[in-house]
């Protein structure tokens, strides 16, 4: 008979773990709003640079096609307009002529923001739309994840733990992978509970015992529980996407953007099904994130490299304007990601987690084991190569 370890934890306010699931999902909802907020601010200066090069490319697609095929003169009146709208709008505003018609304002902000807004949330659909495809194998292949081996105990119990928690949860018992690496980490992978995956490294089961195993998998299947895969993957989606616009308006500039265009082009365009194209997903996704390093994009090369050849150094010049649209789209990203956007979905994740942690408790009862096991943990190097 073995005697109950006593609590070397003792909250100040204890509370019930309904309580403290019930506080935690009013400060996600509360967080979802500052991070709604947070996109929309940054969408507004970001519209009102895409919408001009989105004219700007339809007037020069247009003129390619006339030269082709005659196009309505209803079309080019339209675009004439248009123009007639701008320019007096603009003038108007510029020399403070009274007051506009309240009409003519909102048919302005309509004609600057709506294509703009339009045009990022079709690249944000199509994103999720292409990434959730491509499963989950690409990720657990760049850990070098591999099956539990069912002739060792531990792993054994590694297994049926999972299953036990995903009945408490009520959810499909997940896909169990180990990661041979000396960080002492979990995670859950996927984009729903069907396709998740419960990646785990071979060191936390050597530095926990049972109990403290069982509160970390109910912390990871209450993750699942809580639908924090669909959240991951709409917040990495707007990343990829800003990563997605930069290559665009990058793309005349160095074969990198153009590059990355094709081969998520390519991807798209492709079958689904097998490994490969679960790699080739995972690489896209890295690629397209990597875009909105500001310190190494093709525009900055272009305009930078010392090596340059004759033809660039002309062509440098007759490329300014065009420049100077990129580097504001690309300053308007960086700024409010990392000023903005970035923190309030990093305290809306931080929320997620504290919810995981109530749901893990109400799973398995054992508020200790998990706090024990946390504990534990942050002894550890948590890093994992390619995590």
């Amino acid at each position: 008979m073995t005697t109950a370890q006593p609590s070397s934890f003792s909250p100040r306010d204890p509370e019930t773990f309904f309580d403290a699931q019930e506080r935690n999902r009013r400060a996600t909802w509360r967080m979802s709003a500052l991070c709604v907020v947070a996109a929309l601010v940054m969408g507004l200066p970001l519209t009102l640079v895409l919408t001009p090069l989105l004219y700007a490319a339809t007037l020069i697609l247009a003129d390619v096609v006339e030269r082709v095929v005659p196009l309505p003169p209803a079309f080019w009146q339209a675009m004439h307009d248009l123009a007639s709208l701008f320019a007096r709008l603009a003038d108007d505003l510029a020399n403070q002529r009274g007051a506009l018609a309240p009409q003519t304002v909102a048919l302005g902000l309509v004609l600057t923001l709506l294509p703009g807004m339009l045009l990022a949330l079709l690249l944000w659909a199509g994103i999720r739309l292409i990434f959730r495809r491509g499963g989950v194998g690409g990720t657990l292949a760049s850990l070098g994840a591999r099956d539990p081996d069912p002739a060792d105990l531990e792993e054994l119990q590694l297994t049926n733990v999972v299953q036990e928690m995903a009945i408490a949860a009520g959810l499909p018992a997940p896909k169990v992978v180990l990661i041979d690496s000396p960080g002492a980490n979990a995670a859950v992978i996927g984009t729903s509970p069907q396709d998740a995956r419960i990646a785990i490294s071979r060191r936390v089961l050597d530095d926990l015992d049972r109990e403290q195993l069982q509160g970390v998998l109910a912390a990871q299947m209450a993750s699942i529980g809580n639908g924090d895969l669909g959240i991951a993957f709409t917040v990495t989606s707007v990343f990829e996407t800003c990563g997605l616009i930069v290559a665009l308006i990058n793309s005349p500039f160095g074969s990198e953007s153009r590059g990355t265009l094709w081969r998520l082009l390519r991807y798209a365009l492709g079958k689904d099904g097998g490994e490969e194209r679960s790699i080739e997903a995972a690489q896209l996704a890295g690629s397209l994130s990597d875009m909105l390093d500001p310190d190494s994009t093709d525009i900055e090369r272009f305009f930078n490299d010392r090596d340059a050849g004759l033809l660039r150094r002309l062509l440098r010049p007759l490329f300014f304007p065009i420049q100077f649209t990129n580097i504001a789209v690309e300053f308007t990203l960086w700024l409010f990601l990392n000023l903005l956007l970035g923190p309030c979905m990093a305290l809306l994740w931080r929320t997620r987690r504290y919810l995981a942690d109530a749901g893990a408790v109400e799973l398995c009862r054992n508020p200790d084991a998990l706090s024990r096991a946390l504990a534990r943990l942050a002894e550890d190097d948590n890093r994992i190569a390619g995590g």
